[in-house]
This record gives C-alpha cells, structure tokens and sequence, in this order.
C-alpha cells in the first residue's frame, strides 16, 4: 500500500511540473489498491482456518503413522512371546513366558494411553476446526 501512495505522490508531483491530467492514473491506482486491499483481507480472514487444517492433516498423519508403529510392534511382541510358549509344563520356562508376557503388556498399555492421549488431541483441535466453520 506505501508503493500505491508513492506512486500517487509522484504523479502529483508530475500534474504540477509538466501540468497533465493524472486524474485517470489515480483512479486506477485506487482502484487497484482497493482490489488488492480487499484480496489481502479476504486472504488474512481465511488464515486461521486453513493454519487449523494443516494442524488438522499434520496430527492425522502422526496418528496413521503411529497406528501403523503400534500395529507392527504388536506383531514383533506376538512373534517374541511364540517361541516362549512352554511345550510342557516347565516351571521355570513358565515362569520366564508370563514375565515377558507381563512386560510386554505393560509397554502395550503405554504406548496406547499415549496412543489415546493423541487420538483425544486430534479430536479437540478437529472439533475446534469445526466449531470455527460453523461461525463462518
């Protein structure tokens, strides 16, 4: 906006040095201004929503991809405890499969509370999302 003022001063500097009618110019230099004007304010209203739908797209792949992280640690677990599982019934080889059952339990339950605890984020700002389109 500053570069359509200065032009404006220049062609008033220019109607008073070689007297010639500038008025046309400066109608079309406010014109555009104003056009321009008008974009950028439409553009600046939108910002806050498309800055929440890359939010939105960037925590939904996260969640894909840490879908898919759980999806295969539980199938490396799986294939960790087969060779544990007793054929007969050893005490102490038992005893060794339920404690690596019982670890590998634990680390299943922390990764999906912090599983849960994403999935609860990504459904707080998709609703914010939402709630943001429904005033608009």
């Amino acid at each position: 906006m500053e570069e359509s003022d200065k032009l404006i001063r220049m062609l008033k500097e220019q109607k008073g040095l070689l007297d010639v009618d500038v008025s046309k110019d400066e109608a079309h230099i406010e014109e555009m201004t104003n056009y321009i004007q008008t974009k950028h304010n439409g553009e600046m209203e939108r910002w806050p929503y498309q800055r929440n739908c890359v939010q939105i797209g960037y925590r939904s792949r996260q969640f894909i991809t840490d879908c898919t992280t759980i999806c295969k640690q539980i199938v490396e677990w799986r294939k960790d405890l087969v060779p544990l599982q007793p054929p007969q019934r050893h005490e102490r080889i038992l005893y060794e499969f339920l404690k690596c059952t019982d670890e590998n339990i634990k680390q299943i339950e922390d990764v999906l509370k912090d599983f849960a605890q994403q999935y609860s984020n990504l459904l707080h700002v998709s609703n914010i999302l939402l709630l943001y389109l429904s005033v608009f």
